[in-house]
């Protein structure tokens, strides 16, 4: 296989892993940035600024499709008319979010940097107190 081909299995078919895709991960937030959105009790989508973490202006953003009105807060996505938001909202894709941010706290890159040893140390809890010897006495 040459670079940026996997094989999927079955029937030796190829496919094609482009830089956009490999890009697209990494522009899109993830669960842990989205989650934090999520517990906030005013919401991030008031009309007037997007989402945390972004510097767009929903209200009149000409680059958002239908210039952010509609907009899924567990998928991070805006829509382009609100009919396409209510096919969304039917996908499983958006079942298996909205079930995942119900859920604990999920898992952030700090997590995952301690989990490799890469984070602070922890050394556990001191097993006694310090206690100073005293000196010995002089005999003179």
């Amino acid at each position: 296989m040459g670079v940026g081909q996997r094989s999927t299995g079955k029937g030796g078919k190829v496919r094609r892993i482009t830089k956009t895709k490999r890009r697209a991960t990494f522009l899109e937030r993830h669960i842990d940035q989205i989650w934090e959105d999520v517990q906030q009790p005013e919401g991030v989508h008031d009309g007037k600024t997007a989402p945390l973490g972004t510097t767009d202006s929903v209200q009149l953003d000409a680059d958002l499709p239908a210039c952010g009105r509609h907009y899924c807060q567990p998928c991070s996505r805006f829509f382009v008319s609100e009919h396409a938001q209510t096919a969304h909202e039917q996908t499983k894709s958006h079942k298996n979010r909205v079930k995942d941010l119900m859920g604990p706290r999920p898992h952030s890159n700090r997590d995952a940097e301690l989990a490799g040893n890469m984070g602070a140390p922890d050394n556990g809890p001191k097993l006694r107190p310090h206690v100073a010897v005293p000196a010995p006495m002089a005999i003179s």
